[in-house]
């Protein structure tokens, strides 16, 4: 009690986070991963319910991030178009 609480420095920057706060914040956070973990590897139905439609949003992401990623180096005078124009108008550039 007549000790000074000891703040936080992150890159040499004072703040006013106590840093037995942080500390503790930090061992609750790792028991909690841990208790995660142990629930989704030992409870398959509760796996199955919550992992794997996780899994599947992340996946949904990673496809928009790569076709995002891809448009941003798309040459500027090339132009995507859906799948279905895109098909007429090939047959179209086959009639001519």
């Amino acid at each position: 009690m007549t000790v000074k609480p000891e703040h936080l420095k992150i890159l040499s920057v004072d703040t006013n986070i106590n840093a037995v706060v942080i500390k503790v914040s930090m061992i609750v956070a790792v028991f909690s991963g841990l208790s995660f973990v142990a629930t989704t590897s030992s409870d398959e139905k509760y796996a199955r319910s919550f992992l794997k439609p996780m899994i599947e949003r992340i996946k949904h992401i990673l496809i928009i991030r790569d076709i995002y990623l891809g448009l941003l180096i798309m040459p500027k005078n090339e132009v995507l178009l859906p799948f279905e124009e895109e098909k007429s108008t090939k047959k179209e550039v086959g009639k001519v």
